[in-house]
């Protein structure tokens, strides 16, 4: 198993509900932090296309992220779910069996761990009465047989608010966060054309392994946290050929609009609460050539601007395409001269046979160094 879907497995694996206590989501998401930290590469690298805005952000050493509506690929991050699954959760009788179980506890006077979380205190002891006085086992098997039917038929009649609902809530909550694309790798041909204008803009090399540490604040609800308790807070890309399947979040959306619509003081019961990284950190296979790694902003509140500098950290190295004007060249050059870093250009390895490009310093490059590009290889 390669490292990425190393990662995968470790993230899909991993679910907080919101009954968690905070020290059972802290070991869960130290988990994933640890993995990050021992995982990131050395180097990553931010392509940018040659614009004004660019190289402004460069001087002032600005890392510039985007919401996820100014992305190439339209259909990214959004989940899908499993309406058959969530037909059959319902018809699973193994919840009937937990429900006797439950209500075992109960007359028992055992309150299980989150119960007055989710019900409240006063609707906790009304349960706790009902059971005790007047449910007995067989009143239960008819009273679930009939709430089943109940919720599909619900289901059935509000299905198309309840998808939109979906879609929405889950949208909303990533559209909130400002989103860096890196790569492992910058001698990509693809990339250059993709994500530098055409090979005409420039590709910046950036140190996050040395920088990033465990976030020390002490958050009063860490289950809410979807930055993997990192500063800053970044994760690699995990590669799938189906979009992430949140059909559990369909449940939290339908059981909401039932406690919405009988005005029922109850909260509503979360079972990931990592769904908003999951569905960010999930990319069609199609693209797993880039080898991607996301840095996250913090969720940021409404009105909230297509792009925004979200971190500050200065560059190691700047790498000039191979199409960039002579004017931008001796532009990028003299900002890498000030921030004491170096500066290459891209040439093609013309002595092999891949269609990948390589760093060339830029003074031998306007130099006419003799330097062999096939040393360079």
């Amino acid at each position: 198993m390669g490292k990425r879907e190393e990662f995968k497995q470790l993230l899909f694996e991993t679910k907080i509900n919101s009954l968690c206590s905070k020290e059972e989501a802290e070991l869960k998401i130290k988990k994933l932090q640890e993995w990050i930290i021992a995982n990131i590469p050395d180097r990553l690298y931010h392509f940018r296309s040659n614009t004004d805005y660019a190289i402004d952000a460069l001087e002032k050493d600005q890392i510039w992220g985007s919401t996820l509506w100014e992305f190439n690929d339209p259909y990214e991050c959004i989940p899908f779910f499993d309406r058959e699954r969530l037909k059959k959760s319902i018809e699973n009788e193994d919840a009937y069996e937990q429900l006797i179980q439950l209500v075992r506890l109960l007359q028992h006077d055992v309150i299980p761990k989150g119960f007055e979380e989710v019900f409240g205190e006063k609707i906790s002891g009304q349960i706790i009465e009902n059971v005790k006085n007047n449910l007995d086992e067989n009143k239960i098997k008819e009273n679930y047989e009939l709430t089943k039917q109940q919720i599909e038929s619900f289901i059935q009649r509000n299905f198309s608010f309840i998808a939109n609902q979906f879609f929405t809530g889950i949208l909303q909550a990533e559209s909130q966060r400002h989103i860096v694309c890196l790569s492992e790798c910058n001698d990509s041909t693809l990339m250059w054309g993709h994500y530098a204008n055409g090979h005409r803009g420039f590709c910046i090399e950036y140190d996050f392994k040395s920088i990033l540490k465990p976030c020390q604040m002490n958050c009063s609800d860490i289950k809410a946290c979807n930055n993997f308790m990192l500063i800053p807070s970044i994760a690699p890309v995990v590669y799938d050929k189906s979009r992430f399947d949140a059909t559990s979040h369909l449940a939290t959306v339908i059981q909401a609009d039932i406690i919405y619509k009988s005005q029922a003081d109850i909260n509503v019961y979360y079972e990931d609460t990592l769904l908003t990284s999951k569905c960010l950190l999930t990319k069609s296979s199609d693209w797993d050539y880039e080898k991607e790694w996301r840095l996250f902003s913090p969720p940021s509140t409404p009105p909230i601007e297509p792009h925004k500098a979200i971190y500050s950290l200065k560059p190691m190295a700047v790498y000039i395409g191979s199409r960039s004007s002579v004017e931008q060249d001796q532009k990028l050059s003299e900002i890498c001269k000030k921030k004491n870093i170096p500066c290459y250009k891209m040439v093609q390895n013309y002595y092999g046979d891949d269609f990948k490009v390589f760093p060339m310093l830029y003074d031998d490059y306007i130099k006419g160094a003799s330097t062999k590009i096939d040393e360079l290889v």
